[in-house]
């Protein structure tokens, strides 16, 4: 019986769940724009890196392409 790896993964609204081929762990994918620091759920680039857009720009997600100033 194959029972899925990602049933009982917890990953985020900005991230899915995917089994690493290596070790055949499941684990959480960012979305595009998204991004993991020290284990915490996938959080906005924009909000991780504040100074990500230069010369005061508004850094905006635009889903499914990543973030962009």
């Amino acid at each position: 019986d194959h029972v899925d790896p990602c049933k009982f993964m917890a990953c985020n609204e900005f991230s899915r769940c995917v089994v690493n081929t290596l070790t055949m762990e499941p684990e959480c994918l960012c979305d595009p724009g998204y991004s993991t620091e020290d284990g915490n759920p996938c959080t906005s680039i924009c909000d991780l890196q504040p100074e990500y857009c230069l010369n005061g720009g508004l850094c905006e997600i635009i889903p499914g392409h990543g973030a962009a100033c």
